[in-house]
């Protein structure tokens, strides 16, 4: 310990990193061969070196990481796109960054001992967060609103890639203890959450541009009466044209899938908002009543001849608000608190009650009427508190503005359904 003290004192900042490695890992040997013959009490010496060899080991290790990730980042700003062999668009930085990374986990894990593996391990994981911020603020820097759709494709793809290959590290873990593999692996997921963040990000700005196609047409079709016979003749080409657009650009089916789940929610929800803010007056014939549950219908079915990325039951779940809606306005009057407090505060949260007032319009109920469910649905929220409605968990919370008596879009949806609007 005595001449390992003298060289190290002497030769240390002239070592590099593959000294370094060697050095931290014969100190890692040496405890391990200690502890193995009964002797845990080491000389105070040698515990220095060893943290001294491990923070100088853990600062060189930081700087080659931080210099190929800046490098990375360098040629991102190039915007390369590249083409797969299936036609998605992808950049080359999950691959250029996974090669540092996996690189020094390697060495953690074949060349090194105890505590030190899963730290480097940890630390060079933990340096991707960094990587992360950078990329993310480029993202907002380019702007979603204003980025095209190939280039959120390759956003939302590059993220998706790397969280595999990440991932993919954790069998590696294997030779590790238990207690040491659920560090790494936390860390693993900590920032696999990170890019899957921004993926989500991208897939949003993908969404709101199919969003605004299919919800332009739902408006002509329903309340500018466009001539078309049927919601579904009008939506279907539409929908379509955006999945053979944006479906060929993604590099795995999940995604296409993500994004045709949350334009089908979006869809529904500006058709209930429009109708219940234009609130058209329900005639006897029952009309009105059968185009809304027909127009939820055939929204529905131009979204689920995607069954191959959008399973049914998830289809049908994102479009249970429309039927809720048709049922609303189908509900007894004095069965509508009922159904209020068991179906449209899990699906609506606060928006349920508007809803509510303006179903009661369309149906044509009476200020004692309205006043009379109004009052019993403060007392009912006044029961249960918070407990009753929670917004970051409803299925569909709606933009409907307070009862002010302005009809919205009456001209549209009276010329459209061919009702008499209040």
């Amino acid at each position: 310990n005595r001449k390992v003290s003298v060289f190290y004192g002497k030769y240390k900042d002239t070592l590099d990193v593959g000294d370094l490695l060697t050095l931290l890992s014969w100190a890692d040997n040496h405890k391990h061969v200690m502890q193995r013959f009964g002797i845990n009490k080491l000389s105070p010496s040698f515990l220095d070196i060893e943290r001294d060899l491990y923070k100088r080991y853990e600062d060189k290790v930081s700087t080659l990481q931080m210099i190929f990730q800046g490098r990375i980042l360098d040629n991102e700003k190039h915007h390369v796109v590249q083409s797969l062999h299936d036609g998605s668009k992808v950049s080359c930085w999950p691959q250029d960054l996974m090669v540092p990374l996996e690189s020094q986990l390697q060495i953690a894990l074949t060349r090194l001992q105890g505590d030190s593996v899963w730290k480097i391990c940890v630390l060079c994981i933990g340096l991707l967060r960094l990587f992360h911020k950078e990329l993310d603020s480029k993202m907002r820097a380019e702007g979603l609103s204003s980025m095209t759709v190939e280039r959120l494709c390759v956003y939302a793809n590059d993220c998706t890639r790397f969280c595999d290959r990440l991932h993919d590290q954790v069998p590696l873990l294997d030779s590790l203890t238990a207690e040491a593999a659920e560090k790494v692996t936390q860390e693993i997921s900590a920032v696999g959450n990170l890019f899957a963040e921004t993926c989500d990000e991208a897939l949003g700005g993908i969404v709101s541009v199919m969003t605004s196609e299919v919800t332009a047409e739902i408006e002509a079709c329903v309340f500018t009466g466009a001539g078309v016979e049927s919601l579904h003749d009008a939506l279907k080409p539409v929908v379509s044209r955006c999945v053979d657009l944006v479906g060929p650009w993604l590099c795995s089916p999940h995604l296409l899938g993500s994004v045709l789940r949350r334009s089908l929610s979006a869809s529904v929800n500006f058709y209930i908002t429009s109708v219940a803010s234009a609130r058209p007056r329900l005639d006897p014939s029952g009309s009105v009543l059968k185009q809304v549950a027909s127009d939820g219908s055939d929204i529905l079915a131009c979204f689920s001849e995607y069954s191959d990325v959008l399973p049914p039951p998830i289809a049908e779940l994102e479009a249970s608000p429309c039927v809720l809606f048709a049922q609303l306005l189908s509900c007894p009057l004095p069965s509508t608190v009922d159904f209020w407090m068991s179906k449209l505060c899990k699906c609506f949260g606060s928006s349920s009650v508007p809803l509510v007032n303006a179903s009661l319009l369309m149906r044509g109920a009476s200020v004692t009427e309205r006043k009379a469910v109004a009052r019993e649905m403060s007392l009912v929220r006044s029961a249960h508190g918070t407990a009753l409605i929670h917004d970051s968990s409803c299925r569909c919370l709606l933009s409907l503005a307070k009862d002010s008596g302005v009809i919205r879009k009456r001209d549209m949806v009276k010329e459209s359904l061919g009702v008499k609007v209040r």
